[in-house]
């Protein structure tokens, strides 16, 4: 996912070769906890990096904080997959069904539910 820098972006973060991006985020001191937990980082081109990303060289990112558009719109995807697979858990397929299949059925669940939390937590509030 690549988006442009919000207007209000954190100080830019130095990510060591080897290091996981959230490994370097605690380490900074940003929050754990609330609004302003770093949900994941945005690299010099502009793509946004899970917090498990591991750079094979040094590099400086931009941690992206939960409150802005970009740290919702993540945990809106996060939340839909989680929310997926507990839907297809909850109401399995009737057939064997194939594994393509199961990732057709459950990407087409997550859009479902993206979609939904939108219209019930639009962008405009905060986290």
């Amino acid at each position: 996912m690549t988006s442009p820098a919000p207007e209000h972006s954190a100080a830019p973060l130095r990510v060591p070769a080897g290091t996981t991006a959230g490994t370097a985020v605690r380490e900074a001191g940003y929050p754990t906890k609330g609004p302003d937990v770093i949900v994941v980082v945005r690299d010099g081109e502009g793509t946004l990096k899970d917090l498990s990303w591991t750079p094979e060289v040094d590099v400086d990112v931009e941690p992206v904080a939960a409150s802005t558009e970009d740290g919702r719109s993540v945990i809106r995807h996060s939340a839909a997959h989680v929310l997926a697979q507990a839907v297809q858990k909850e109401f399995p397929t009737r057939s064997s069904g194939s594994v393509r299949r199961s990732r057709t059925a459950s990407t087409t669940t997550s859009r479902w539910i993206v979609r939904s939390l939108r219209r019930i937590w639009p962008s405009s509030k905060s986290v």
